[in-house]
Order: C-alpha cells, then structure tokens, then sequence
C-alpha cells in the first residue's frame, strides 16, 4: 500500500463521490472523493464540476488495490509528445 502517491489517468465515469480512472497502461483505479478532497491547486484551485469525462488528472491520496481516496485531485499538465519532433517540417530553401 502506498501513501501520499499520486495516480494520473482520464476520467472514464464520474458518479457522486466516485470516478474511474483509466491509467496509461490501461487499467482502472477508483478514486473516492471525500469533503476533504480538493480539487485544483493553490495557485489555481478548481471545482469538482469544472472535471469532466475524458480530462486527464492527477489524483494524490491513499491508495489502497486499485482504489485510491482523495485528497488532491489536480489537471494533469500537458505533456509534449513523446514522438521525435520533425526538425525539417518547413520545406528546405531552395537556391536558383
């Protein structure tokens, strides 16, 4: 069991104090909102509402199996592609 993780994943459902997640090795964590439970951070804090089906997040709390209770729930930052970006995606000048 661990304590104080963070688990990241999109939201796939949202009911009353409970979502699912669906993590990036494509499994599911539950994630138990309590009132403790914030959401956002201090220098952008959010509401429950403003988390919607299909956003990304992290969630930090106790987790327990594949359950985790709450604690933070934050918009996970959007990372760059892990592609290899194309250097040369302008054309090459041409000389005459």
């Amino acid at each position: 069991m661990r304590h104080g993780h963070g688990v990241m994943g999109t939201i796939a459902s949202e009911n009353a104090d409970t979502w699912t997640l669906t993590k990036k090795d494509g499994t599911t964590e539950t994630v138990t909102i309590t009132p403790q439970t914030t959401f956002g951070s201090k220098k952008d804090p959010a509401q429950k509402s403003q988390f919607t089906v299909g956003e990304n997040v992290v969630v930090r709390g106790k987790e327990s199996g594949t359950t985790i209770t709450a604690t933070a729930i934050m918009q996970a930052k959007a990372r760059p592609a892990t592609t290899t970006p194309s250097v040369s995606s302008a054309p090459a000048p041409t000389t005459n």
